[in-house]
């Protein structure tokens, strides 16, 4: 028994040590790693089937963003989001952490803290837009509180540099917000409705407009816009326009 004993023990601390194990699928898939949590493998591949591989990709997380996952409070709401330009971020709480994925020159990959605006509700990432404006370097970031508040930055590089502006939700909740550059960003509610947030720039001023969209009314209006006009005329000018 006390061979047992001594044999279990010692099999058991070495995998905690060395070992983690990882469940893909049907497959139990067994990685060795090292005490700073780095795998010692030369192989990037987490898991692998026969439907898809799951490896390991692009430079490696900033401290900021590591941190704020690490060691985030259990009741603190962390989401995170890509953009297909190379960017992504984290949202915890009101922090909003930014940085660049993929392969980049820099040794170091440099991250952008921002502050979202004030919120009774949870931030969350997919209400964060990140996208470079044509004729620009230095991407621009537009975030949405749960209630309808607009921060936009024109440059995530100054993190003090911002604009807001109101929805005007009337207590609606925003559920998303997706970017269809160059037009500017589409915010949609949990109740079906879609603002068109536009940042703008005069005279090298900043500022940012909402514009609730609003689709023509009528049981034709899914045969289309010249059945609908063929039938009872013209569509008055503001409907054509949206």
């Amino acid at each position: 028994k006390r061979d047992i004993s001594e044999q279990f023990s010692e099999k058991y601390q070495a995998l905690i040590k060395s070992d983690v194990a990882l469940t893909c699928g049907d497959r139990l898939v067994s990685r060795r790693f090292s005490v700073s949590g780095r795998s010692t493998q030369a192989s990037q591949i987490v898991c692998k089937s026969l439907r898809y591989v799951v490896e390991n990709y692009g430079t490696t997380l900033p401290v900021l963003v590591t941190e704020a996952s690490t060691f985030a409070d259990r009741n603190t709401a962390v989401s995170v989001n890509i953009s297909s330009n190379g960017w992504s971020w984290l949202v915890c709480g009101r922090r909003l952490l930014i940085w660049q994925y993929g392969h980049t020159s820099q040794r170091h990959n440099h991250c952008h803290e921002l502050t979202l605006p004030p919120s009774d509700l949870a931030h969350k990432a997919h209400l964060v837009a990140v996208y470079v404006a044509e004729g620009r370097e230095n991407p621009s970031c537009i975030a949405v509180s749960p209630e309808g508040t607009v921060r936009y930055w024109p440059s995530i590089t100054h993190a003090g540099t911002s604009v807001e502006e109101s929805a005007d939700l009337h207590g609606q909740e925003c559920d998303s917000l997706t970017d269809i550059a160059p037009h500017g960003c589409i915010l949609a509610t949990t109740t079906s409705t879609l603002v068109l947030v536009n940042p703008q720039v005069s005279a090298g001023r900043h500022s940012v407009t909402c514009r609730t969209l609003k689709a023509p009314q009528g049981w034709l209006g899914g045969l289309g816009r010249r059945m609908s006009s063929l039938i009872f005329g013209a569509l008055p000018t503001s409907q054509v326009t949206e």
